[in-house]
């Protein structure tokens, strides 16, 4: 704000929307990921793609869970992966060669992005399962 009134001081953002968009962001993600990959088919550099955008489109969503957790998320990529591993145990190591890849700082094999491909979903399919979970239980910060 530079100059005049702050419009959305008085605006109240709850923490059930929040839990709910990342619903939404986590659920969708898992489709788009499915239906994408039946269609492009076993395609190396369009799997690649995939992964990357899935991943920046993720990370809204994965501040948002930090949020939700109490925890005051981190500005980049690699601190909010690590934040989201320490604190919903999955796999740091996965998502950070997803973000290295997209770097350009890792390249691998097509069997290797295979099985990568899957275990990502797996991992996405976690966060879901752990939001759902908030959802039931109705509280957020220390779950």
């Amino acid at each position: 704000m530079i100059y005049g009134e702050d419009l959305l001081s008085e605006l109240e953002i709850r923490m059930d929307s929040i839990r709910l968009q990342c619903e939404q962001q986590l659920k969708g993600k898992l489709i788009r990921l499915r239906q994408a990959y039946l269609e492009i088919g076993r395609k190396k550099k369009e799997i690649e793609l995939l992964l990357f955008d899935s991943l920046t489109t993720l990370i809204p969503a994965l501040r948002n869970m930090l949020r939700l957790k109490g925890i005051h998320p981190p500005i980049t990529k690699q601190e909010v992966i690590k934040g989201v591993a320490e604190n919903f145990s999955v796999n740091e190591n996965l998502f950070s060669q997803v973000l290295a890849m997209k770097r350009g700082e890792l390249k691998i094999r097509e069997d290797e992005l295979k099985r990568l491909f899957g275990e990502y979903i797996e991992e996405i399919e976690k966060l879901g399962m752990i939001v759902d979970e908030w959802k039931v239980k109705g509280r957020y910060i220390n779950v």
